[in-house]
């Protein structure tokens, strides 16, 4: 690290866990993940802000990695706006889990100025984060700048019926999604209307937008509105209607 500049000069008072150490010099070896979530979570509790400036600062040397996991860690937006503007060293990321970050409005704000940059980026998981509609909309039109994008799980975001309006337009044009999860919101009728007509309108790739999550979206409620005939659809399922509508 001799010659980089320091990261606010956190790394200069903060000491990362052995485990942590550990786990980003395997990476460094050649892996292609770096998992510092999901199961090893506890890894980060408690991190201050000179920790966490000495861990964004040794993510600077994992350029080749392509899958990040953060799930389930709560760092907050402030930790993470920390680590947020090191991603941009990644240059090969195709995903990144952010899964129950406590990111809220503020923390989205502050993907939505990193992710359009994440060139290589294929799958995004955002859910539990409270990001509310205004967030999750910040978001999604700051990834129509990644062409890679495929998945996207936005699920149990506090988004309510208004708000899902303004992520509808946000989702119209420029990504090609194959999976859209945004279950466990209070979309409410007209929201959920709103959210299926944008995504079925604007892409051809779409196969999957909640199917078989509990509380996730069943698009014969939408039938009429997608242009469909209710008997010949009334019993086929989300994979059947969207087979239907990509030919």
């Amino acid at each position: 690290n001799e010659g980089r500049p320091r990261l606010g000069g956190y790394a200069q008072c903060g000491v990362l866990p052995r485990n942590v150490r550990q786990r980003i010099k395997k990476a460094r070896r050649g892996g292609a993940k770096l998992v510092l979530g999901g199961p090893f979570r506890g890894l980060l509790n408690g991190l201050d802000a000179g920790a966490t400036g000495a861990l964004a600062e040794e993510l600077q040397d994992l350029g080749h990695i392509t899958d990040l996991s953060f799930s389930r860690c709560e760092l907050g937006p402030e930790r993470l706006a920390i680590i947020f503007p090191t991603l941009l060293s990644l240059a090969h990321l195709a995903t990144l889990n952010l899964f129950s970050n406590n990111l809220g409005r503020r923390g989205a704000e502050l993907l939505a100025g990193v992710a359009g940059q994440l060139s290589m980026l294929e799958r995004l998981w955002l859910g539990g984060n409270s990001l509310t509609g205004a967030g999750v909309a910040a978001v999604v039109r700051a990834l129509k700048t990644c062409p890679h994008l495929r998945c996207l799980d936005v699920s149990d975001n506090a988004v309510d019926a208004v708000e899902a309006v303004e992520v509808a337009r946000a989702l119209r044009n420029g990504l090609a999604l194959e999976t859209l999860f945004i279950s466990h919101n209070d979309l409410g009728p007209d929201g959920e209307r709103a959210i299926v007509l944008a995504m079925c309108s604007s892409t051809t790739t779409l196969q999957i937008l909640d199917s078989g999550i509990s509380g996730g979206i069943v698009l014969n409620r939408h039938l009429a509105a997608l242009g469909l005939d209710l008997a010949a659809f009334r019993d086929a399922d989300n994979d059947a209607i969207l087979g239907f509508l990509r030919d």
